[in-house]
């Protein structure tokens, strides 16, 4: 009797390995479907857990290919953290979905290019850039830039900000000037609820006073007037 019951055990383990992966998917999972890869953009993704703002450890893509520019893979509903890179390897944003049996299908594409003027400004040294992303809902979805890198290892090489969205989201940039070195300039924000894969430009204007002065030659003699100050007499 042991040894037919062991058999029998044996032929259910053989059916098993027979099954396709989604059939033997927890109960409750939900098929899920990510989409917009491509060679030019976005090629490939890592899916993470994202519980209470805190990214989980394992990429749970690291097995998975993406096929005609898609993964499809089996979850648990609940929200999960996406990150994008592309054929440089470079990771150009990332962002958070929230899985369910009516959310289930995710086109992501990127803004590649975030440029901000006056263009010889300097991140984090001249101003700095806050991300805001909402969904089709208006409900906002957390977001992080990443980069792109045109020419990369080219003497013309050059570095842009870019982000993360799905498909039907609005993409909200920020741009604020660094209120002591740049007084004279306004923050600048720049909106898009693109389809496809696009790119954002922010002009920060600068303030114009009395007497035509620009807000550009109001810093120049804003920063002469400091070097000026910080000589020591003997």
């Amino acid at each position: 009797m042991k040894k037919r019951i062991l058999s029998l055990l044996l032929v259910f383990v053989m059916l098993l390995s027979l099954l396709p992966a989604g059939v033997l998917a927890a109960e409750g999972d939900v098929s899920v479907t990510l989409s917009g890869m491509h060679d030019a953009q976005v090629k490939s993704l890592k899916l993470y857990t994202y519980m209470d703002g805190v990214k989980g450890a394992d990429d749970l893509l690291a097995a998975k290919e993406a096929a005609d520019g898609a993964y499809t893979i089996d979850l648990a509903p609940g929200a999960y953290w996406a990150d994008g890179y592309d054929a440089n390897g470079d990771c150009n944003g990332g962002v958070s979905i929230n899985v369910s049996s009516e959310n289930n299908n995710f086109k992501l594409q990127r803004m590649y290019q975030i440029s901000v003027s006056p263009s010889k400004w300097v991140k984090d040294t001249d101003y700095t850039l806050s991300l805001r992303v909402t969904d089709a809902s208006g409900a906002e979805r957390k977001a992080a830039f990443g980069y792109t890198v045109n020419g990369k290892g080219q003497s013309w090489e050059s570095t842009y900000m870019s982000c993360l969205f799905v498909v039907g989201d609005t993409v909200s940039v920020t741009a604020t000037p660094n209120a002591e070195t740049h007084p004279n300039y306004n923050p600048a924000t720049a909106s898009k609820t693109p389809t496809m894969n696009d790119s954002l430009s922010l002009t920060c204007k600068g303030i114009r006073h009395g007497h035509g002065h620009s807000a550009e030659g109001l810093d120049h003699r804003r920063r002469y007037a400091r070097k000026i100050l910080c000589v020591q007499l003997p």
